[in-house]
């Protein structure tokens, strides 16, 4: 049992297929070019050509504007261009610097909670991966279930000398986690089978709930580890790949507090 949850959690965590992906975007993309190719009428190129006339006559205008005498054009507020060269000029903030400044205190994470949902969460920044995640997101939710992952199933207790235990019905997983609030990174580390496994990722808390965020990269060495005989399995050769290819992808757990 407790191997078909990790194989499961596994192959939710990653998720994203980015051939399947690449494949349906380019070939929606070659459907719609061939498509509109087919479908053009002389009434549709008239149009495009009224579109093009408005455009220049537009680019002449805009034109003669910028040759007008620096009094006849309208003054913008000094204070508004400043807030605009700040804002072009501020760069954009990336999903661990979000993590890490609303990071929640070492205090906050003691106590109890519950399980009420799984995902995965791609914290890169490749499109076709993001496409990749919300399209199968929710078959890989099914198969958790399947696993007998439901909410309310298990509860994890994370206790202030760094230690903690899974319960699962009557069957309890302890081990030790080491928590940074300075960047929300958190270590977990266990025996499973008496094997010693540790995987890593990032917290976060929000509205009375808590996400664990694990880097599926550890969590599937930490699954090789426990079963290495999976090493040959052709599904978990896919997942290596896919990793291999988009690193960022995260397994999410969310908690509400017991």
């Amino acid at each position: 049992m407790r191997k078909v949850v990790y194989l499961a959690v596994v192959v939710a965590v990653a998720v994203m297929l980015p051939a399947t992906a690449s494949a349906q975007f380019d070939l929606s993309r070659a459907l719609g070019a061939f498509f509109g190719a087919i479908t053009k009428t002389e009434q549709t190129e008239k149009k495009e050509q009224a579109e093009q006339t408005k455009e220049q006559t537009e680019q002449t205008k805009e034109q003669t504007e910028q040759t007008k005498p620096e009094t006849q054009r309208p003054q913008q507020n000094p204070f508004e261009m400043l807030q605009q060269l700040q804002q072009s000029q501020q760069p954009q903030k990336s999903p661990f610097e979000i993590l890490a400044e609303n990071a929640p205190s070492a205090r906050l994470l003691q106590g109890s909670w519950l399980y009420s949902d799984a995902g995965a969460e791609y914290l890169g920044v490749n499109p076709l991966a993001d496409m990749a995640i919300a399209q199968v997101e929710q078959y890989a939710k099914s198969r958790i279930v399947a696993a007998g992952i439901k909410p309310g199933s298990f509860s994890v207790t994370l206790r202030r000398n760094g230690t903690g235990t899974i319960t699962f019905g009557e069957r309890t997983l302890s081990g030790r986690y080491v928590y940074n609030a300075e960047n929300a990174t958190i270590i977990i580390s266990g025996t499973i089978n008496n094997v010693a496994v540790s995987v890593s990722g990032y917290v976060r808390y929000a509205d009375g709930n808590l996400d664990i965020l694990v880097e599926a990269t550890s969590a599937l060495d930490a699954l090789l580890k426990v079963y290495p005989e999976l090493a040959t399995d052709q599904t978990v050769q896919m997942v290596s790949g896919m990793l291999s290819s988009f690193p960022g992808v995260y397994a999410k757990a969310t908690f509400g507090q017991m």
